[in-house]
């Protein structure tokens, strides 16, 4: 793909995202054209294109006064006749990966006839009844979220997948997700190559980051090397050493970090040690810090999810699998 189409692709995505998550309005008017191309590292003369582009297929609204965001994404084929559920505990990075896994469900799901309905849920209030009455209205449904982290059982209802979750409760729910195994042994390369001894883990509660962190832990220290863990969300109190590394098993967390560390010192945590995040979040979401990351295409990912709850409803006694996807790693640029 070229810069040109990569660029262009990129700013589509971003604004169908702000769309999708409510972020922009209908008639909400654009930033303008010199705004976006700055913020995208664009030429004026291609983001002016792209813009006239999505105004031809809908997504815009072009009028004297400036371009405005429509009401709804550009049609796709198919009429919605069956209702999927996406349970995700609500969007809080706009134009971020939850947008970004959404965009690619909705690739597959809308052709094929299925209409998805978001229905933001704490991890802490989902409940296995409640996931009974929600397979009662709907065709199936999708979890967009480390719900393994509070739910003991996973009643085997209705076609179900589970992103961003380990747990796959003996079967009884279908797996998308990023190949930890993968990831763990890319980091410990990348660790290698940096001639580090001692690397920090950073990592959460959360089963499918905890599983990324021991793994790391497990080939790390099979090769001679020390590790120590310590809480993500307590980043704060890190004591950075030059010659240590830093694996972060999520790139918010490693996001988070770095705008402290921005706040105390001026410069973000990339810039003074040797950092590394995991999952992509950062690919997805413009405002985040720029840090070397292991992370996969999450639009890609979407649409792998949508095609393996439309393989189960096609098939409603099939096996429900577990589908890895190998990430690579990103070091500079989006």
């Amino acid at each position: 793909m070229s810069k040109t189409s990569a660029d262009t692709a990129k700013l589509t995505e971003y604004l169908e995202m702000k769309l999708l998550s409510g972020d922009y309005r209908p008639r909400t008017p654009l930033p303008s054209v010199r705004r976006l191309a700055a913020k995208f590292s664009m030429s004026y003369s291609t983001t002016y294109r792209t813009l006239c582009r999505l105004a031809a297929t809908g997504l815009l609204i072009q009028d004297p006064s400036g371009a405005f965001l429509a009401g709804t994404l550009p049609p796709t084929a198919g009429r919605p006749n069956h209702r999927i559920a996406a349970l995700l505990e609500g969007i809080l990075e706009n134009g971020g990966l939850i947008d970004t896994l959404l965009l690619g469900v909705r690739d597959r799901l809308l052709p094929a006839g299925y209409e998805l309905i978001q229905k933001p849920l704490h991890p802490t209030c989902i409940k296995s009844g409640l996931l009974i009455e929600l397979a009662r209205q709907y065709d199936g449904l999708m979890l967009l979220n480390s719900y393994d982290w509070r739910l003991s059982d996973f009643p085997c209802i209705c076609p179900a997948v589970g992103v961003l979750m380990q747990n796959s409760y003996n079967g009884r729910l279908g797996l998308i997700n990023l190949d930890p195994v993968d990831a763990a042994r890319q980091a410990v390369r990348y660790f290698l190559n940096r001639a580090c001894h001692h690397v920090v883990i950073i990592t959460s509660s959360a089963p499918a980051y905890r599983l990324r962190g021991q793994l790391f832990r497990l080939f790390w220290e099979e090769i001679g090397g020390s590790t120590e863990l310590l809480d993500g969300w307590r980043a704060e109190y890190a004591r950075y050493q030059p010659e240590n590394g830093y694996f972060f098993t999520s790139d918010s967390m490693l996001h988070h970090a770095s705008v402290l560390h921005q706040q105390q010192y001026g410069v973000p945590l990339s810039s003074a040690f040797t950092v590394l995040g995991v999952d992509g979040k950062r690919r997805s979401n413009p405002d985040y810090h720029e840090f070397p990351s292991i992370g996969v295409d999450w639009r890609e990912l979407g649409r792998l999810a949508a095609e393996e709850l439309l393989r189960q409803l096609a098939f409603p006694l099939s096996e429900r699998r577990s589908l890895l996807l190998a990430g690579t790693l990103l070091e500079h640029g989006r």
